[in-house]
C-alpha cells in the first residue's frame, strides 16, 4: 500500500474512531509523519510470521485502527514510550484479525502439537537441541514434505510467540522477551528471569543460522527480505528457519514450566 493510499485509509479510520467528519490537517500530518512508519514497519516485519495467502495490505485497517485507539488511551504512565505501546497494540490487533480470518486451522494446530512432541522426544534422546535433518528424519519426511510442513506451521508460530509464556494469561509473552528486553521494568525482569535464562540457554544451543536469524529479526529489527539478502537464500527459507527456531523455544519453555 502506498503512502497516499494509507493516508486515505487512515482518514477513514480516524473519522470512524473519533466521530469527527474530517481529519484536520495538523492531526493528518502528525499521524503520517510520526506513526505511519511504525505501522508499515510492523506490517513488513509480520510478513515472516503469517501464511502466504494473507496479504499484509489486508491487515492495514486493523493496524491503523489500533493506532488510533492507542492515541486515545495512551498516557505517560502506560509504558516507557508511545512507540513501544503502539507496537504492542498493533501486534495484538493483528493477532486478533488473523484469528478472525481463521488462518489457524485445526489441522495446522494438530500438526504443530505433533511436531513439538516429536522434537521433544528426539531431544530427550539426544540430550541437546535437534538439528533440522534430525527433525525431518524423526518425522519421516522428505525435504519437500518438511518444507511444506514448516510453511503450514508459520501462522501457528505467530500465535505461539504472542501467547503467554506460562499458564497465566496475564504473563509476558515470548515476543516481549525477544523484541524489547531493555523495555521490561525491573519487576517484570525479576518475575521472569528464570524463563529468560531458559530462553537464553536454548538460543545458545541452537544451530548458528537460527541464532543469527533471531538476532537480526528481533534485535537488529531487519525485515524478511533484508535477512534473506544477508544469508543469500530465499525469503521462504528464512521463514522456515524462523519457524523452527520459535517452535524450539516454545518446546523448551513448555518443558521448563
Amino acid at each position: 500500500m502506498t503512502v497516499p493510499a494509507a493516508l486515505r485509509k487512515l482518514a477513514g479510520v480516524y473519522r470512524r474512531e473519533s466521530g469527527r467528519g474530517e481529519l484536520d490537517e495538523r492531526k493528518h500530518k502528525e499521524l503520517a509523519l510520526n506513526y505511519l512508519p511504525i505501522v508499515k514497519n510492523e506490517l513488513s516485519r509480520l510478513k515472516m510470521r503469517i501464511p502466504r495467502f494473507v496479504e499484509a495490505d489486508d491487515l492495514y485497517g486493523a493496524a491503523l485502527t489500533a493506532m488510533m485507539r492507542s492515541l486515545q488511551k495512551w498516557t505517560p504512565e502506560t509504558d516507557a514510550t508511545f512507540g513501544v505501546y503502539l507496537r504492542k497494540r498493533i501486534r495484538g490487533a493483528l493477532l486478533d484479525e488473523l484469528r478472525r480470518l481463521d488462518v489457524f486451522s485445526r489441522s495446522a494446530r494438530k500438526k504443530a502439537r505433533e511436531y513439538d512432541a516429536a522434537v521433544a522426544q528426539l531431544e530427550q534422546r539426544l540430550g541437546r537441541a535437534a538439528k533440522e535433518d534430525e527433525i525431518r528424519k524423526e518425522l519421516s519426511l522428505n525435504k519437500k514434505q518438511f518444507s511444506d510442513l514448516l510453511e503450514e506451521l508459520r501462522p501457528i508460530t505467530f500465535l505461539s510467540i504472542d501467547a503467554p509464556l506460562g499458564e497465566e494469561e496475564s504473563g509476558g509473552s515470548l515476543s516481549d522477551v525477544l523484541d524489547d528486553p531493555a523495555e521490561n521494568n525491573a519487576r517484570d525482569l525479576a518475575e521472569r528471569k528464570d524463563e529468560m535464562a531458559a530462553i537464553k540457554e536454548r538460543i545458545r544451543t541452537m544451530p548458528k543460522d537460527q541464532q543469527r536469524i533471531l538476532h537480526l529479526y528481533y534485535f537488529e529489527e531487519l525485515r524478511l527480505a533484508e535477512i534473506a539478502a544477508v544469508f543469500k537464500v530465499t525469503e521462504s527459507r528464512i521463514s522456515q528457519l524462523h519457524t523452527q527456531a520459535i517452535r524450539s523455544l516454545k518446546i523448551s519453555i513448555k518443558n521448563y514450566n
